[in-house]
């Protein structure tokens, strides 16, 4: 995923259904990775619901599944759209709107 500061984001899935995951990033060498959002929501194919907003430096949006243990049960996954304003760097992610 892209990033202008100089660092990876990288999903790693972290449930055994395959719907949610962490967003993890790297320090600028790319050796190091720190925990930047739990449980962001991906489909089927692998897809991640996370957007860097071009032309608006250190913004980017994402869903993270609210539900996880009902999800793992089989049930359908809750959203909630979140917001970072500084490139996810301090787990300061903030709320936007919830999406049922």
């Amino acid at each position: 995923m892209e990033s202008i500061t100089n660092s990876i984001n990288l999903h790693v899935t972290t449930s055994t259904s395959n719907k949610f995951g962490n967003i993890m990033k790297s320090d600028k060498n790319g050796t190091y990775y720190s925990l930047s959002l739990e449980n962001a929501n991906r489909d089927e194919r692998g897809y991640v619901d996370f957007e860097k907003m071009q032309g608006i430096r250190g913004v980017a949006l994402a869903n993270i599944v609210s539900n996880t243990n009902e999800v793992v049960m089989g049930n359908n996954k809750k959203l909630k759209s979140m917001i970072t304003f500084n490139d996810g760097k301090r787990k300061e992610i903030y709320y936007i709107y919830v999406v049922t």
